[in-house]
């Protein structure tokens, strides 16, 4: 069952590395607190392990969305995780107004007991990591290429500040709908034909409530899965399950699932970047085929091409008003960020 809930929410999150017996969590270093983060045995009383997952869209002149992902603020100093691009760079934190694409992390894979990795977009090679192969104690916290999913590079996130439900919680972030378009030129739409069936491709025109999509953060058991998209029309979420050419499916609300849930990959150009299933990041969201392309294509998930036309996308703000029943004014400053630059 989803459930949707109000910001802000505060988290911890968590490496399955542990020391003296006790987890060890992602936390501002208090001996230093605008630099390198660390890892200290688990407190949830304080502040400086405790950070506000914020769904981040950067806004272009153009209208385009550029990259849709998951900004950590942390609660004692305001400051937003950050990684340079590259292996075994330190991971620092930056004033939220100075938030880039640095900022911004997404989600991979499933490794068990509610385990993860957590990547940043712009280097989706990289993982969040403490340095070494054991024993771990409190210590600086790095990006790292993924190695088959050691420990010190598997997190979870523990709520702090709110009540989750033991299945899907789902938190509205966005103030308004968004389309969402590839760059081979054409929108995704609800079918006219079939509305709660897959996905097709039609000429962008964000004035058709079919092409507008609410995009949330979804949680499972406290961790910030990925990226739940639902149709303004038709109130279910984007769903896949399979591999090569599976279709694009949709699910309502209340049966959402893992299959639900999407990640940001990379930055193709031009504000456009791979959408891809958490479950199986391997695959993508695209039009199938070599074009040209027309309407009505169905929507699939197929493996990585290099970044083509038809499998990169990119979210487009309409010009119309908000479109939530509710106020914006409810949601917390930091629990939805669009910059523009």
């Amino acid at each position: 069952m989803a459930a949707f809930t109000a910001g802000p929410l505060f988290i911890s999150i968590v490496s399955r590395c542990t020391f003296n017996g006790r987890p060890l969590a992602l936390a501002v270093n208090l001996r230093d607190p605008g630099g390198q983060l660390w890892v200290s045995p688990l407190d949830p009383s304080q502040p400086s392990q405790l950070w506000m997952p914020a769904l981040y869209i950067r806004r272009y002149g153009d209208g385009g969305g550029g990259i849709v992902g998951v900004s950590f603020v942390n609660m004692l100093t305001g400051y937003a995780m950050y990684a340079p691009n590259g292996n075994d760079q330190p991971v620092s934190q930056v004033p939220v107004a100075n938030i880039d694409d640095h900022s911004v992390w997404s989600f991979g894979g499933n490794e068990g007991g509610g385990y993860m990795a957590i990547r940043p977009v712009a280097d989706d090679g990289q993982n969040l990591n403490i340095p070494g192969d054991g024993p771990y104690r409190p210590g600086p916290v790095i990006t790292y290429r993924w190695a088959g999913g050691p420990w010190n590079s598997q997190w979870t996130c523990i709520p702090s500040s709110a009540p989750y439900l033991a299945e899907f919680d789902v938190v509205p972030y966005a103030p308004f709908f968004r389309g969402l378009y590839c760059r081979a030129g054409w929108s995704a739409s609800v079918n006219p034909s079939n509305p709660t069936g897959q996905l097709v491709s039609r000429p962008n025109d964000l004035q058709q409530q079919g092409q507008l999509f609410f995009p949330a953060l979804a949680f499972y058991g406290g961790m910030p899965w990925g990226i739940a998209v639902a149709s303004a029309q038709t109130n279910q979420a984007l769903y896949v399950t399979g591999s090569n050419g599976s279709p694009v499916t949709q699910v309502p609300l209340q049966q959402l699932d893992a299959h639900s849930l999407w990640s940001p990959g990379g930055s193709e150009r031009n504000h456009f970047f791979a959408f891809r299933p958490v479950l199986d990041p391997g695959q993508n969201m695209e039009l199938p085929g070599n074009g040209p392309y027309g309407p009505d294509v169905g929507v699939v998930t197929w493996g990585w091409g290099g970044g083509q036309n038809n499998e990169v996308w990119t979210w487009l703000v309409p010009d119309a008003a908000p479109m939530l029943d509710t106020p914006v004014e409810r949601s917390s400053p930091f629990t939805f960020m669009e910059k523009t630059p």
